[in-house]
């Protein structure tokens, strides 16, 4: 018998679960209030790390991130905006962040009022189960 003892990885993939929702990635762009929040803490985060670096403008910032979105996975809400294959992108809370003592009922309401806070509409909560491998 013979027993590997070293790390063994045979592949290279993502995954994540969620309730919430899913966008284009062109509506996001267009979302005026989730765009101020990504601006926001694109100005935020550079003041923080980079003081001495000039904040490009608001007008430039949105431009930009809607020619390239890369700039919207950097800047974006971690946990609650998460961008699949293609031109989907999923907004919502992991399942695993429910509260101690919330119940589901609450969780769902919470998750519903952040997204909404962002400027989404939720007609319905969504549960978002996804997996890429990427090799």
């Amino acid at each position: 018998m013979k027993i590997k003892m070293d790390f063994v990885t045979n592949s290279s993939s993502t995954s994540y679960v969620m309730l919430g929702i899913t966008v284009n990635i062109s509506d996001l762009v267009k979302n005026e209030m989730f765009m101020d929040s990504i601006y926001e803490e694109y100005a935020r985060t550079t003041k923080l790390y980079n003081p001495k670096e000039e904040l490009v403008s608001k007008e430039t910032f949105l431009q930009d991130c809607g020619e390239d979105n890369w700039m919207i996975r950097d800047y974006s809400q971690d946990g609650i905006v998460r961008f699949g294959e293609y031109d989907e992108v999923y907004v919502g809370i992991n399942p695993f962040d429910i509260k101690d003592d919330e119940t589901g009922a609450e969780f769902k309401i919470r998750v519903k009022s952040e997204i909404e806070a962002l400027g989404f509409k939720v007609d319905k909560l969504q549960k978002i189960e996804e997996c890429y491998y990427n090799g």
